[in-house]
């Protein structure tokens, strides 16, 4: 047991021996005769009673806290801690020595580097240690200040950063974003696409990134960006926005640092094709079988003849009349073939082997549609799109006139002999073959300006 659990236990047994005595008394120890009670206590335990009680009224402030480095391990001399790789992320840990509180106490840290200041405040532990972690510069000039009061007392601690050992001198640009990004040609990535100065020197800030285009394609709006610290990406970055050019397929932006430009970093993307129109034919085969009601109508001239009683003149009347006939019949399926019209198009710009085509019949009063996808492109993937002719597998779907009375008799006689509309999903499958519209028409412009 510690000295001080010590003193407070000798303090407990004193005043319970105490009390134990004028309880069975009834009368204060110092007026009993000597010996005359064995429940009297000792006076030497009376001294060291109030000595005990005078030690813990003392205040705290008289026992003064002190600061050492838990990361580096140092707890005496100068505190040096060793950078990470430019630009890493530096990490410190101080604890606070104090006899009777250690844990959330308010530590201020003050980074100095050249330029700028930063400033943050960390709680302690229960052990009594304080993390504290931030990006930026490493070397000659750079110094944390950590501060700490407990029970109205200050204590200082002062860190050296020095530069790491390892630490390379020449600067670079290292992609952050994804390896391969992806988008629609003519379109703007819906992310930024950003980069990392590597070893960026005493500020970030002072480092400017270029991005241009790989040829003629593409362009990166703002094409100069000066780089910030962004603890979040990993320290020194630059951001831009991306606008793909007119090329479907793999395109590049290139990233340099403005005053190194031959040391430069291609960024990748896969442009992929807009929504096109097509047209073609489609050959499907139905499935389906259903009842069908037909009404056939032909027109007749009806001529009479009227005789005058009177005067026995012959007049010779002629009238057009419409003969009805009803019948029912039998659809049975079978393969059909008819033009169509149709449209393609990416469903996720990722899934480059996926492209999704929607065609309806102009023959049949938009009664015919078809869905699907394109056969070719996950074989071809997206070089497939810049080819004009694509072959679909499709599900065919549409509406039909069907007999609501399967009692209605082949002549159509019965009374509830009438028909309704019925969609079905499908009604059979089928290949689209389509060519692309939009260049057609552009070929038909250039023949026929």
């Amino acid at each position: 047991m510690n000295t001080r659990m010590d003193q407070t236990f000798a303090l407990f047994r004193c005043r319970s021996e105490y009390i134990m005595a004028k309880a069975s008394l009834h009368a204060f120890w110092l007026y009993l005769p000597a010996g005359a009670s064995p429940m009297r206590p000792a006076p030497f335990c009376i001294l060291l009673s109030l000595m005990a009680t005078l030690f813990l009224s003392l205040p705290a402030a008289a026992q003064e806290p002190t600061l050492t480095c838990s990361t580096p391990a140092e707890t005496s001399g100068p505190c040096t801690l060793k950078a990470a790789a430019n630009p890493g992320q530096h990490t410190l840990t101080v604890q606070i020595n104090h006899a009777r509180q250690v844990r959330g106490i308010p530590v201020e840290f003050v980074v100095e580097e050249p330029g700028r200041t930063i400033t943050d405040i960390v709680r302690t532990n229960r052990d009594g240690n304080a993390t504290f972690s931030w990006f930026g510069a490493a070397g000659t000039g750079v110094k944390v200040t950590a501060k700490a009061t407990v029970a109205g007392r200050t204590t200082t601690r002062v860190i050296n950063v020095s530069a790491p050992a390892t630490a390379s001198t020449q600067r670079s640009v290292v992609l952050v974003s994804d390896s391969v990004v992806y988008g629609y040609e003519k379109g703007q990535i819906h992310e930024p696409v950003t980069v990392r100065v590597e070893n960026f020197g005493d500020r970030c800030e002072s480092n400017v990134v270029v991005f241009r285009s790989y040829g003629t394609v593409g362009t990166g709006s703002p094409d100069s960006v000066r780089a910030v610290l962004n603890p979040s990406l990993g320290g020194c970055t630059a951001s831009t926005w991306w606008r793909l050019g007119e090329v479907v397929g793999r395109q590049h932006l290139l990233a340099s640092l403005a005053d190194e430009p031959s040391k430069s970093l291609a960024l990748n993307a896969v442009a992929r094709a807009l929504p096109r129109l097509g047209a073609g034919v489609v050959s499907t085969y139905d499935f389906r079988e259903y009842d069908t009601r037909t009404v056939t109508e032909k027109k007749i001239q009806v001529t009479r003849r009227v005789v005058d009683a009177v005067t026995g003149d012959t007049t010779t009347l002629v009238t057009d009349s419409t003969a009805r006939t009803i019948s029912v019949g039998r659809e049975e399926g079978g393969w059909q073939t008819q033009p169509t019209l149709s449209i393609d198009f990416p469903f996720v710009a990722s899934l480059t082997g996926v492209r999704v085509s929607l065609g309806a019949a102009f023959e049949t009063e938009g009664r015919d549609f078809y869905m699907g996808m394109s056969l070719l492109q996950p074989f071809r993937g997206v070089s497939q799109e810049a080819v004009k002719a694509d072959f679909h597998g499709v599900v065919h779907f549409g509406r039909r006139e069907v007999l609501a009375n399967s009692s209605c008799d082949d002549d159509g006689n019965t009374a509830d002999c009438r028909s309704k509309e019925k969609f079905f999903f499908p009604l059979g499958v089928g290949v689209m073959a389509t060519f692309d519209a939009s260049a057609l028409l552009t070929a038909l412009g250039n023949i026929f300006p």
